[in-house]
């Protein structure tokens, strides 16, 4: 994040998983979400992301035991290679991204 105007802070979301129950929201806006910028996010639980980011998917990310709160993906997740390259060299397990192409969430997806 870098400061922005008006005391904004400036916020890049790319390739990220949210994850909200149905009725709630993934973030709410004000004057100062106009810094918000992004892309390649998965959206899942309360509807469709928002429209001011681009490249959105709108379904299940298919962890595989989020119950005992592993979030690697299933084989058939959709957030594999729907991700962007963001310089992110390695993910949340130190392994290197990407693989089968750039994968959202902190997990990249191995075989």
């Amino acid at each position: 994040m870098t400061t922005g105007t008006s005391g904004a802070i400036a916020v890049a979301m790319n390739n990220n998983i949210l994850f909200s129950l149905p009725g709630e929201t993934y973030f709410t806006g004000s004057s100062k979400t106009a810094n918000v910028t992004g892309s390649n996010n998965l959206f899942f639980g309360a509807g469709a992301g928002p429209t001011f980011l681009t490249g959105n998917v709108n379904a299940d990310p298919l962890f595989l035991d989020p119950l005992r709160f592993n979030f690697r993906l299933a084989a058939t997740s959709p957030a594999i290679a729907a991700g962007i390259r963001t310089g992110i060299l390695f993910d949340f397990d130190g392994l290197p991204r990407p693989q089968l192409g750039y994968t959202i969430g902190a997990f990249e997806f191995q075989k």
